[in-house]
């Protein structure tokens, strides 16, 4: 396979390919692909040993609001078998391009691309149709089954428990008067409990009709947006110890959304569509909330301050 490097020879070409989207961590589906891929081993010169999906190093990037993920499997492939680690993630990519006749219907499929970079990294980055299916998905989760993956609870006190117990507060009062004026429709438990998914609209419309962008725009939707992947990667994380601080961050963006971000208004008028995934978007946020507070602290966040 060819790649197209610049002048410092880090930078290669994106290929697509398709990414089952089995839970709500987007981080654990890449991690799964890649070892179902691995153990595949067509073509590929070493064998993963037994390669677990925890022991794959993938982490997030840290540069703007994109979704993209960095993956140092090569590097970790290489140490047990002697080959280059850019030779390895040439072959691992080569691995991940053929999917014939291979998607599993009974979960969504995510467009992501994915590239090579010197000296052997792969990064995966999410389309913005991708991040809609995404939202979508996990929009209609049930959360009341969801349990951290290793979580130890902490003692009693918590800092941040009135800005938490304020945004979650918030989230409601917001939802409650977009079923109101009619641009939603909550289920009829939701309005007191808020647990059930909304019923209309139903998808909900996060991607523009005639292009394959998101509504949601503005760095403030992207950075909450990046805020709810982080959360739902690192509560499926070994390593989470605090869910109290995953609310308390996932509060102070939404808060943030909430000042520049309008929904009722002019902006109901003139782009409706905008209204509901602004709205969907505080739903997924609002039940993240919810469930965060209610692991860490055994007790529900108010609907109402």
């Amino acid at each position: 396979m060819n790649f197209s490097l610049d002048n410092q020879g880090i930078k290669g070409h994106f290929y697509p390919f398709n990414l089952t989207l089995e839970t709500f961590s987007l981080q654990k589906c890449l991690k799964l692909f890649l070892l179902t891929r691995l153990n595949c081993k067509s073509g590929l010169q070493v064998a993963p040993n037994d390669l677990k999906v925890q022991e794959i190093s993938l982490f997030r990037l840290s540069h703007g609001t994109d979704i993209t993920y960095r993956c140092a499997i090569a590097f970790q492939l290489s140490r047990q078998s002697g080959l280059s680690p850019p030779q390895l993630a040439q072959d691992i990519l080569a691995l991940l391009l053929p999917q014939i006749d291979d998607s599993d219907e009974l979960f969504p499929q995510l467009s992501v691309r994915v590239r090579f970079i010197e000296p052997g990294w792969l990064d995966f980055r999410l389309t913005d149709s991708s991040l809609a299916m995404w939202l979508q998905y996990i929009s209609s989760l049930n959360f009341e089954e969801w349990q951290p993956s290793n979580h130890r609870q902490m003692s009693g006190n918590y800092d941040n428990s009135f800005l938490v117990n304020y945004a979650h507060a918030r989230c409601c009062a917001l939802l409650r008067l977009g079923d109101q004026e009619g641009i939603i429709q909550l289920n009829d438990s939701v309005l007191s409990s808020f647990t059930q998914p909304q019923k209309k609209p139903q998808p909900i419309p996060w991607l523009r009709t005639s292009e394959k962008n998101l509504w949601l725009s503005d760095p403030k939707e992207r950075s909450l947006i990046s805020c709810l992947v982080n959360t739902s990667d690192q509560v499926s994380s070994e390593s989470l110890e605090s869910l109290s601080k995953l609310a308390t961050n996932l509060s102070l963006s939404f808060l943030e959304f909430e000042r520049y971000c309008r929904i009722f208004g002019e902006t109901l008028r003139e782009t409706p569509e905008l209204s509901q995934a602004r709205l969907g978007l505080i739903w997924v946020t609002q039940q993240w909330l919810k469930r965060l507070w209610e692991r860490e602290t055994g007790r529900v966040p108010p609907v109402e301050l």
